[in-house]
């Protein structure tokens, strides 16, 4: 059930001078607070985290507000000034206070770690970009469709997950402003293309797109130093290109798609440790994928177009494929068969131009013999 009374007017009967009177007072407001805080001590309560336990100085630093069914956030929790983490997973809030921005310590907010909770929420107040110090913004399946434009004043912000805000559609371009971004996480989105300048983002090593619509890639991507590179369920038709030009990338899951031919250069991407392209439309691998190191991960099961690899590519110590999927032709017999047509074409073209000049020969031999026999003819006639 929601939680009612959090924003009553009626007179609070404690003092509020410090974090231990503020969580008395939340507790008094909130009637399922007060159902799991019975300890007279609030110290002992659970769902905090305290600095200096025990002492009157003592400050909250974590608070997990978790699955309590809580339909309004308590506006006093503004009031824990040292608050770095602010958990409140598993509600059915339909709205943040304005006032939120007012947490400045705050490291690390938590709407949904689920896919059943927060459904009723769909935006974020833009005062949660004044916590200049949040690193975390932890939004997962939420109903948002659509985060604060000024987004990009976070800029000590190191992890984004909506991971499953189906309603979210894009990001807003001054996400890019977000310097200190180590990880995005747009799985399970409705999002269809990624900022052009994403490649402003220097520090960004861990990129989750799974699932979303995205069909191609900023040219940009190829300056962020990516580590993992997670595409796969998407629209991809055609290979990325912008891809190969990420040296860093070590892991790149792009199975599930519509991809129906690689680039020859994917084998430039020479610190690759896994690779999946299962579930594709391939019907050829490049040799140049055989360039890749020989211990690399790579799955190319489940595209049944795919009949014949490269036997470069077969050497891979881990190469993954379908069972029926043979061994073609190496690129020195393919090089040799090419100076072999080269060559019978080149006699066949010889034999047609000789046979060409014979023939032209019998023709001119033959005609001047029926002309010198009707030249016989004429003069035979005129005696």
């Amino acid at each position: 059930p929601a939680i009612m009374g959090c924003f009553s007017s009626k007179a609070s009967t404690y003092k509020v001078t410090n974090d231990v009177d503020f969580v008395r007072n939340i507790r008094y407001k909130c009637p399922e607070l007060a159902a799991l805080w019975t300890q007279s001590d609030p110290h002992e309560w659970d769902l905090i985290e305290w600095d200096r336990r025990g002492t009157a100085l003592a400050r909250v630093l974590k608070l997990r507000l978790t699955n309590i069914g809580l339909a309004d956030l308590p506006s006093d929790i503004v009031n824990l000034t040292a608050l770095r983490e602010l958990n409140v997973s598993g509600n059915n809030l339909a709205s943040l206070p304005s006032s939120i921005g007012q947490l400045t310590e705050l490291r690390k907010f938590v709407l949904c770690e689920r896919d059943d909770n927060n459904f009723a929420l769909t935006a974020l107040p833009d005062s949660i970009t004044r916590c200049a110090k949040l690193e975390e913004l932890i939004l997962g399946a939420s109903s948002i469709v659509s985060l604060p434009a000024s987004i990009g004043n976070l800029k000590e912000l190191r992890h984004l997950s909506v991971r499953g805000s189906k309603h979210l559609e894009l990001l807003p371009d001054s996400i890019v402003q977000c310097s200190a971004l180590t990880e995005i996480n747009i799985a399970f989105t409705s999002i269809k293309s990624l900022p052009e300048s994403i490649g402003d983002l220097r520090k960004l090593e861990i990129l989750c797109a799974a699932s979303t619509k995205l069909s191609s890639l900023p040219v940009s991507i190829s300056n962020c130093p990516l580590k993992l590179l997670a595409i796969e369920g998407c629209e991809f038709e055609t290979f990325p290109e912008e891809i190969v030009e990420i040296i860093t990338l070590e892991r790149l899951w792009a199975h599930n798609n519509r991809i129906m031919k690689l680039p020859e250069s994917i084998g430039n991407m020479h610190k690759l440790e896994e690779l999946t392209l299962q579930g594709n439309r391939l019907a050829s691998v490049p040799v140049g994928l055989a360039s890749i190191d020989a211990s690399v991960v790579v799955d190319l099961t489940g595209n049944p177009k795919l009949k014949f690899v490269p036997s470069e590519v077969m050497s891979l110590d881990s190469v993954k494929l379908d069972k029926g999927v043979t061994k073609g032709y190496t690129t020195d017999q393919r090089i040799n068969q090419a100076e072999d047509l080269a060559d019978r074409a080149g006699d066949l073209a010889a034999r047609k131009a000789k046979f060409a000049k014979e023939a032209t020969k019998a023709v001119v031999k033959k005609a001047a013999g029926e002309a010198s026999s009707m030249a016989s003819i004429l003069m035979g006639k005129k005696k």
